[in-house]
């Protein structure tokens, strides 16, 4: 965590010009110690299994159990889940050939364009992946019980707006991406500015 200090000398050095606000650099500041907080709060909401967790799901890996809980919301092409999981195509294609191999993942034509290929899941994979939906949930949970009700509602909708302007702008630059945010499990369909 930067102290007052350390805010201080990034504010003098962030490119803010002389003689500019104070709101700017206390901006700044603020966007310097979210960029420290950042691998703090990854940490915090990763899902962590434990042995138990771990033998129930076998050799699955927790990102080859993030790539079926995104195919919860029904069937994508290789692009969407990639830009979902935030992976590079290759590396897609092989976690889906292993999904593919075990039975949880299937690749069915698009019925618009028999030239794409689709994913879904597999019957075999949707009690799996509900069981890890709930121990990300808990984990979710345990995290935040640290905050009061009213705390917890600010910051959802803080993130809310963040992700919903976000995703305009990815959309705005031809990103795609719009509109997700409203899709997630859990979260309310309420659309934000």
């Amino acid at each position: 965590m930067a102290t007052r200090e350390q805010g201080v000398d990034r504010a003098a050095t962030s490119g803010v010009p002389a003689g500019g606000t104070a709101e700017a650099a206390r901006r700044d500041q603020l966007v310097a110690e979210l960029t420290e907080l950042h691998p703090a709060l990854r940490r915090l909401f990763e899902v962590k299994l434990d042995r138990a967790q771990r033998a129930l799901w076998g050799p699955l890996t927790v990102h080859q159990l993030e790539a079926l809980l995104v195919l919860t919301r029904g069937s994508v092409t290789m692009g969407e889940l990639c830009e979902e999981l935030d992976i590079s195509e290759s590396a897609g294609t092989a976690l889906c050939d292993r999904l593919v191999g075990r039975g949880l993942v299937e690749r069915c034509s698009d019925p618009q364009d028999r030239r794409v290929v689709r994913l879904q899941m597999s019957g075999q994979a949707k009690g799996m992946v509900e069981a890890f939906a709930e121990v990300k949930r808990r984990q979710m949970a345990r995290a935040l019980s640290v905050l009061e009700t009213a705390d917890l509602e600010e910051l959802v909708g803080i993130l809310r707006r963040l992700v919903a302007r976000s995703e305009l702008a990815d959309h705005q630059r031809g990103r795609g991406g719009a509109g997700r945010a409203n899709e997630r499990p859990g979260v309310e369909g309420k659309e934000e500015p």
